[in-house]
């Protein structure tokens, strides 16, 4: 596999002095309209029963997160994100420990990943599928832990910390600061709907549903498949807490990358 950036020449690593460091929620007001994205790290989620459906608590409950408890454990694990949840109706018909047993009922619920940095690229393809772009470069597969290793490095040394929510110049305690690194992660990106529809017939299991939350910052509809593109994701972390970045984009130096070209 071969990674290509397609740019304009004037934003290119073979000449910018600056690396234009995007972030996923950008990308959902981004001015280039090919690129727009508005349900960026966003999924809905659909659940509808008419006939009794039972449910593992591993899922409804994260699900939820804790709009509604159910099972002797209410307080499901907090995951990072906003959820907001829609109750059109809802009838349970039995609860244990571990399961609870629902019929007719219809349930709403958005969910949004925290907002992160994001580097995208190609995956093999010979030409560029944005008509704007005159420019590109290229990366092989085994060079792509070295890049996202180089990325991360010019990320935590170059973006100021009031950069991030939580006013960290201010409140963040030394302990804390001494255990900030920027974790990064990369994949090829999902191609699918965002909707998720639970119904009698594919109520995930508690597997499935947290490979479901752990790919959402990976997800994008079908209509954007030509890009092929394959994401670095990077976030400010201190073991506890995320840090979201707060602005659209970041400029970086790009001298360390100037090995990749």
């Amino acid at each position: 596999m071969r990674l290509t950036k397609f740019c304009t020449s004037n934003n290119s690593i073979k000449r910018a002095s600056h690396l234009r460091m995007g972030t996923l929620f950008g990308y959902r007001d981004i001015e280039e309209g090919e690129l727009r994205d508005e349900h960026e790290g966003r999924y809905e989620f659909n659940i509808n029963f008419i006939d009794e459906v039972r449910l593992s608590n591993e899922v409804i409950n994260p699900l939820l997160q804790n709009t509604i408890g159910f099972g002797g454990n209410g307080n499901a694990q907090r995951l990072p994100g906003h959820v907001e949840a829609t109750v059109e109706r809802l009838e349970i018909v039995s609860q244990t420990e571990s399961f609870t047993t629902l019929k007719d009922s219809s349930i709403k619920i958005s969910r949004s990943t925290l907002n992160c940095f994001v580097y995208c690229m190609s995956m093999d393809l010979a030409e560029s599928p944005f008509a704007q772009y005159d420019d590109a470069w290229h990366l092989e597969s085994y060079r792509i832990p070295l890049f996202l290793n180089a990325l991360g490095v010019l990320i935590g040394t170059n973006v100021k910390l009031s950069s991030f929510v939580g006013d960290l110049t201010s409140k963040i305690a030394p302990l804390t600061a001494q255990r900030l690194n920027v974790i990064g992660r990369h994949g090829p990106v999902i191609y699918r709907d965002r909707n998720v529809n639970i119904t009698h017939d594919n109520v995930p299991s508690p597997g499935d549903f947290y490979k479901l939350i752990s790919e959402m910052a990976f997800v994008k509809p079908t209509k954007f498949s030509t890009e092929r593109e394959y994401r670095f994701l990077f976030e400010l972390n201190d073991g506890e807490h995320i840090y979201p970045p707060i602005n659209r984009f970041e400029l970086i130096p790009l001298n360390q990358l100037a090995a990749f070209v």
